[in-house]
């Protein structure tokens, strides 16, 4: 562990991890071989309660002089939790996260820099991420369903994002007086155990619109995010869907309050759709066109999650969520 560094960093890089050493160590590699910018850089992993070797590969990674790096460890697991963690030990002006199953490409840390350097009002950037396949691509797996495995972005040049477009979250980097005085992000959304919960940048970025914060796409920022097999299988992509329609009923609960009989008719409303997602399937599947079969099966657990949540809070069978802030996290 590199602590020769006193200065304050330029930018902070947030690694949160959980049980994931082996890819921690190639994260953590393919940020030492960056080209490095001017001003110093720390990399902030924090622990989100590993039980294998996280700690040890922390201390024995040999980091350039340019590159400080620290170890954190957050013992309430939940991915919002290790964020907060995260922004409350950065020293940086600028914060960025970097997935622990991606790689960074060797211009990643100056592509995000480079924004904020050329105009003070920009809040955030985010960058590309480009899928890492370790198995072959599925046949029944298309375009239309990259972003639920972490791939995306917005083209080949650089452009303003007006939400509800927004920096991909296992790629992105924002002020961290922004993120700050927002409260970080909300610990009511984000993966937990057991759960395929997300949306926490999402509410975040919404917060930001809201205050006019500038956010920026730079597609040099590039990641390579690894898409491992059990992603590519039918049986994740439903659940993860199906969690996304919960995440995005939630998210609306959150920034847009709405009464229990509001709530009911979202929850009835979605149901026509799942009539229609169940017959383009079946449609489909008589094409004999694998890809549109996997995305309406997807829509169709997208929008079963959706009005399962919207009737839960309806009903009173879920609980109405607060925000939860970084001061409180």
């Amino acid at each position: 562990m590199n602590e020769s560094l006193n200065l304050i960093p330029l930018i902070s890089v947030i690694i949160c991890t959980r049980n994931r050493a082996s890819d921690l160590r190639e994260v953590l590699n393919s940020l030492a071989t960056q080209n490095p910018p001017d001003d110093t850089c720390e990399v902030i992993v924090v622990d989100n309660g590993s039980t294998d070797e996280t700690p040890k590969v922390v201390s024995e990674f040999a980091a350039p002089s340019w590159l400080s790096v620290r170890y954190v460890y957050e013992g309430i697991v939940g991915l919002s939790q290790a964020r907060n963690t995260g922004i409350t030990a950065a020293q940086g002006e600028l914060i960025a996260f970097l997935d622990d199953d991606a790689l960074a490409d060797q211009m990643w840390l100056r592509a995000h820099l480079k924004p904020y350097q050329f105009d003070p009002d920009i809040a955030s950037v985010g960058g590309k991420n480009v899928g890492l396949w370790l198995l072959q691509q599925p046949d029944w797996l298309g375009p239309e369903l990259y972003m639920m495995l972490g791939c995306g972005g917005f083209g080949d040049e650089p452009c303003t994002l007006k939400y509800p477009a927004k920096p991909f979250g296992g790629n992105m980097s924002i002020r961290k007086d922004v993120v700050t005085k927002l409260g970080g992000f909300s610990l009511a959304l984000g993966r937990k155990e057991g759960n395929l919960l997300s949306n926490e940048e999402c509410e975040l970025f919404y917060l930001v619109s809201k205050t006019a914060g500038k956010m920026v796409y730079a597609p040099d920022a590039v990641i390579y995010h690894k898409i491992y097999p059990y992603r590519a299988t039918r049986r994740y992509l439903l659940n993860r869907f199906y969690w996304q329609g919960i995440s995005d009923a939630l998210t609306n609960q959150l920034i847009e309050p709405s009464s229990r009989p509001l709530h009911v008719l979202n929850g009835l409303k979605a149901m026509p759709y799942c009539l229609r997602a169940l017959i383009a399937t079946v449609l489909y599947q008589l094409k004999r066109n694998p890809q549109k079969v996997m995305v309406s099966m997807t829509g169709l657990w997208y929008l079963l999650g959706k009005a399962r949540q919207e009737l839960a809070l309806g009903i009173g069978r879920a609980k109405v969520l607060e925000r939860t802030h970084l001061s409180s996290a």
